[in-house]
């Protein structure tokens, strides 16, 4: 009677394996067919003639330095009027 219920219980157990090893080979294989990723956006674009620059998920972003001329480079650098001359030393 004990060698039966052994028996029975070494089956099930044998099943179980069976069962976990096909469950496990289902998830690996259903992962292979998930859908990617995209890639993230580039951060800087040209859009209407001009680049436009888009932050990342963690708000990081390219700093824009076209602006940093004189006066925002909306202007053109002035030439200062000319007082006197310099002659060169002898």
């Amino acid at each position: 009677m004990q060698n039966l219920i052994n028996r029975k219980q070494h089956q099930n157990s044998v099943c179980l394996l069976k069962l976990q090893t096909i469950l496990l080979l289902i998830c690996m294989v259903s992962s292979t067919f998930a859908q990617k990723k995209l890639p993230p956006p580039s951060p800087v674009q040209f859009q209407n003639g001009s680049l436009k620059y888009t932050p990342d998920a963690m708000g990081n972003r390219i700093v824009d330095f076209s602006y940093a001329g004189y006066k925002a480079s909306n202007t053109e650098i002035t030439s200062p009027q000319i007082k006197f001359l310099l002659s060169p030393g002898k």
